[in-house]
Formats: C-alpha cells, structure tokens, sequence
C-alpha cells in the first residue's frame, strides 16, 4: 500500500527528533560538571606567626622556610620543631630544599641579598652567595642525578638566565649563559614553583612583558619556547608549574586583581587545556586525578584535569602541596592547616 506524503512528514520529523535529541545529550555531557566531588577535612590548624613561602614534604614530615630567616618542620604526629630562628628583618627563606632528614638548603631572597643556606644536623653553612648587583633568587630543585639548581633574576645587563648549579652543595657553577629572557621578563618567588626538572630537562615558567615556558634540553644549546595563553603583563604571567608525565600544569595571573577572570590554568599537552580558576593564583600541585591550587581569592579543586574548578576555601595560601590523600597548605601570617582527602564527599 503506497504511504501518503503527510506519513513520509511525519516519519522524517520523527527521526529529526530523535537525532536532535541525540545531540543535545550529547552536548550536556560534555558540559557537565564531575559528579565525584571531593571532601577535605581538617586535621591541623596553627599560626606560627611566620608566613612561609618554601614548604616540601619528606618522609611525612612538612617542612618549612620563610620569613625573618626562619625554617622549622611539622613532624608525623604534629609537633613542631624548629630548625633555625633569626629574627632578621631582613631575611626572607622563599624556598627549601629538603634533601635528608633534618638536612636541607635555603634561598634567601631579596634584591642584592641572595644566599644559599646548607642546614645539617645542627650545622649552618653560606653554602653560596650571588654578588652581581640586583641579585634576587627565585627557586630551588634538583634533578635525579642529585644535581641541585637555583634559579635567580635574569642578569641585569644581558637579560642572560641566572641559573647556577653544583653537584657537591659546594662548588656552584652557571649553566646556560646563552638564554636570554626579554625586556621586562621575569620569574615569580611567589611558591618556589617557576622552575621544574623532568628527565634531564628543565622548565622555566616565566611572567611579565611576555607568558611563556623555556626548556633547557640537558645542557644542548637548543631551547624551546611554549607560548602560554595565561596573559602576560607588568604584574601577570605564570607564576607556578610542575611537569608531570611530559605534561606541564601552570597556573598565574595578575597578582594585583585577586578575582582575575582572564585565562588563569593552562594545562600544556596534546589537548591545550585552558579555564579560569576563580582568580590568580600562586601554587599548583596534584595527586592521581586531583588538582588543587590557591592564590588571593581562595583555594580550589578540580577532579577532570582541570576543565571545571570549585572553591572550597577562602583562605589563601602561599604553597599547597597533595600527598598520600592529604592536603599541607601555608599562608600569609603563618597560616598553616593540613587536610584529609576523601573522595565522594557531600
């Protein structure tokens, strides 16, 4: 029996439907944020009246470096034990290096004011000190051959890379003479978290008049640069990062608007993530498939790589770190607070 020309618009617009439909679900999906929220639940709260830039974990003990030339750790069972106490005004520990235990090595930064300080079994030594004019040091690592690095200030009057190095925590020796930052290019001391080593290469994060990762390929003169879509500016640009399985997560912003609502987390890989955290932020770290970072306008998560974020505090911290399923977190005032992590919270 032959169908009428009202059944065969009746069948299309019938499938129209569905395929519509379809896509729309489609859609949703994609837009839909993680159901899997996380819990974090604290377990320790001080103020040690020392705001503490440099915090690094080491055989579940946290510790710190920060202000008036201060370093002391927070053991297993939270006590707290300090390892130097100054009192100097004019002492600023940005970043520590934990390399034994009760052992470890400090920058102090500040304009024509950079040392490295080796700390051991009671022991306090200038390990090494910058004497070119307008020395500021940055960053602390080292790499798996148990090489250690310090990142500085570009050099005055070649904008050449101020990167010293030293095998021995005796001799430091300055590699990479030939890179050169531009105008007005600069790293950020704001977590001790612009400079990272992945299999023999180092990555440089770097802000100002231009936003941009440098790879310095294991002492070979070649040098990538990966241009960043977190906007560069006279107080913007990338202000921490660490690589992880060749990729690079980084996250930054203009530290002078804390609710900055341009492009603040750049996931360099395959995909080019990018999203907007909330605001600037000044530390990133990561554990399995928790991000979490932090910056003037509060503390958040993400549990899909980084595509959707959610605020979970307000305080800002300095530094956050993700380990074992806890949360170490340091912040100005020597705001210090440590938190459980449990998936599927309410």
């Amino acid at each position: 029996m032959p169908i009428s020309s009202f059944a065969y618009s009746l069948i299309f617009l019938l499938l129209l439907s569905c395929t519509q439909e379809k896509s729309d679900t489609s859609i949703s999906k994609q837009n839909t944020k993680p159901s899997d929220s996380i819990q974090f639940n604290l377990i320790f709260k001080d103020s040690i009246a020392y705001g503490c830039r440099g915090m690094e974990l080491f055989e579940n003990e946290v510790y710190f470096s920060g202000i008036k030339g201060t370093c002391f750790k927070i053991t297993e069972d939270f006590q707290i034990e300090f390892f130097i106490q100054n009192e100097n005004d004019s002492l600023d520990f940005r970043d520590i290096l934990v390399v034994g235990k009760d052992e470890f090595y400090t920058i102090n930064s500040g304009t024509d004011k950079g040392f490295i300080f080796h700390y051991s079994n009671g022991n306090i030594d200038t390990s090494y000190i910058a004497k070119h004019k307008g020395a500021f040091l940055d960053d602390l690592d080292i790499d798996s051959h148990g090489n250690i690095y310090c990142l500085g200030d570009p050099m005055p009057e070649d904008r050449s890379l101020f990167l010293v190095m030293t095998k021995n925590g005796q001799q430091w020796e300055r590699i990479y003479k030939y890179a050169i930052l531009g105008e007005d290019e600069f790293f950020f001391a704001a977590s001790g978290s612009c400079m990272d080593i992945f299999k023999d290469t180092i990555y440089l994060a770097i802000g100002g008049k231009q936003s941009y990762i440098m790879r310095l390929l294991n002492d070979h003169p070649g040098i990538i640069i990966e241009e960043s879509k977190i906007q560069a500016g006279e107080s913007s640009g990338i202000n921490a990062m660490f690589v992880e399985d060749g990729s690079i997560y980084a996250v930054g912003g203009d530290y002078r608007i804390p609710n900055d609502s341009s492009i603040t987390f750049q996931k360099f890989s395959y995909d080019g993530l990018t999203s907007k955290t909330g605001g600037y932020q000044s530390t990133i770290t990561k554990e399995e498939d928790v991000l979490v970072c932090s910056g003037r306008n509060g503390t958040y998560y993400s549990n899909d790589d980084g595509k959707t974020w959610t605020r979970f505090l307000k305080d800002k911290f300095y530094k956050v770190i993700l380990k074992n399923n806890k949360l170490y977190c340091s912040g100005p005032k020597g705001n210090i607070q440590i938190f459980e992590m449990k998936h599927g919270g309410n």
